[in-house]
C-alpha cells in the first residue's frame, strides 16, 4: 500500500465493504481469492497513470465496474470468457487480465479476444 500512495499518478477508490464483496460473488456465482479480496478491500478500484483496474466500492467510476465488465464479457462480447476468469483490466484492445477465481492462489490469466473460447 505505502508504494502505491507514494506514487503520483496512481487514483483508487475508498474500498470495498465485505458485504459488497459477498454481493460481488453472489452475483457473479463465484467465491473470490483472497488476493482480489484484499484488493477489493483495500483500494476498491485502482488507476495508475492510464492504465485502469476494475474494482467495487460506493466511489468506483461505472466504466471500472468489476462486476458488470465480468457481465458484459461473460455475456455480450465476440469471444466470452470462461466463468472462472473475472476480469481486472482491459487492455484497450479487447484484450483482458483476469484473475483464475479457480485457483486459490488467484493466479492472473491473459484473455486475447482473438484466440477464441479454446484458450
Amino acid at each position: 500500500m505505502k508504494v502505491v500512495k507514494a506514487r503520483r499518478d496512481v487514483t483508487f477508490g475508498t474500498g470495498a465493504s465485505a458485504a459488497l464483496i459477498k454481493e460481488a460473488e453472489e452475483r457473479l456465482g463465484v467465491t473470490f481469492p483472497a488476493v482480489l479480496t484484499e484488493y477489493l478491500q483495500r483500494f476498491g478500484w485502482l488507476a495508475v497513470g492510464s492504465e485502469e483496474f476494475y474494482g467495487l466500492g460506493s466511489d468506483v467510476p461505472s466504466h471500472l465496474s468489476l462486476v458488470e465488465n465480468t457481465v458484459w464479457e461473460r455475456e455480450q462480447s465476440g469471444c466470452p470468457v470462461p466463468h472462472n476468469l473475472v476480469p481486472i483490466y482491459n487492455d484497450g484492445f479487447g484484450n483482458l487480465a483476469c484473475v483464475d477465481v479457480g485457483d486459490p492462489r488467484g493466479r492472473v490469466a491473459f484473455w486475447d479476444h482473438d484466440r477464441g473460447e479454446d484458450q
